[in-house]
């Protein structure tokens, strides 16, 4: 949190339930019929305050999340937790000021705010590759994965195609990350 704000992110706190193909553990007694699961990704539900900050005249938006997202277990009832990160910015690197110039967040800010958001993570050995997983609302080649040794992919971050968000023609495209938070502290 306090790295985050650092960078000039907001906390957002979103509801961990889903529509319809956002989640795939179902609740017994929904407090929504519109929203019957419990979400599997934090990227939505920021995804749905990016649109709320545009319908109200704001561009340059910086919102992050901690956050659980649930899966469901073969064969076990209770679904699986997990503790995760994710963050939405668009708009200006930084705030308007007479003294510098602010350009619009751009792949290579995605890729510095990854770098130093990695060591959060307290694994050793995570990389970043080239490419955003598929599947996540990214738009293709836009973006990196963090992967650990072995290969398994610990976050992804890119552009979020402009199909999945209700955006005014004025607004900066929108990038997005989310990262699984270490599951026992260190």
């Amino acid at each position: 949190r306090d790295r985050l704000t650092g960078e000039g992110f907001l906390e957002a706190q979103t509801m961990a339930f889903a529509p319809a193909g956002e989640g795939e553990v179902e609740v017994a007694n929904p407090v929504s019929t519109q929203e019957p699961f419990l979400r599997t990704r934090l990227l939505p539900g920021l995804f749905r305050r990016v649109e709320h900050n545009f319908a109200r005249g704001g561009r340059d938006v910086r919102l992050f999340e901690l956050g659980s997202v649930f899966s469901r277990r073969d064969g076990i009832e209770a679904p699986r937790e997990e503790a995760h990160l994710g963050l939405v910015v668009t708009g200006r690197e930084r705030p308007i000021h007479w003294g510098r110039d602010s350009h619009d967040v751009d792949l290579w800010y995605l890729k510095g705010l990854l770098e130093r958001l990695i060591p959060i993570l307290r694994r050793e050995g995570l990389t970043l590759k080239n490419g955003g997983p598929s599947g996540e609302g990214l738009v293709s080649g836009e973006g990196y994965t963090v992967v650990d040794p072995q290969g398994h992919t610990v976050g992804f971050g890119g552009r979020v195609k402009s199909s999945l968000l209700d955006a005014p023609a004025w607004a900066a495209p929108v990038w997005g990350l989310e990262l699984n938070l270490p599951s026992e502290p260190s």
